[in-house]
């Protein structure tokens, strides 16, 4: 199982479930990227010199864990 710290840190930002399912917990280099983009600060996704604000649902949407 994951480090407890690591799965604190994605229920507070509300990616757990996303980490949870089976078909990313085979593609962990597609969540530590995610991961990578998240702005705990400013609690937005930030792409290049982009800023991508995501709700937690439209996380679900896009990946059908909805």
């Amino acid at each position: 199982m994951a480090n407890p710290n690591f799965l604190d840190a994605l229920s507070n930002c509300g990616l757990l479930k996303f980490f949870l399912a089976l078909g990313l917990q085979a593609q962990p280099k597609l969540l530590q990227y995610l991961i990578s983009l998240w702005d705990v600060n400013q609690e937005i996704f930030i792409i290049g010199d982009q800023e991508l604000e995501l709700e937690t649902l439209d996380i679900y949407f896009i990946t059908g864990l909805s």
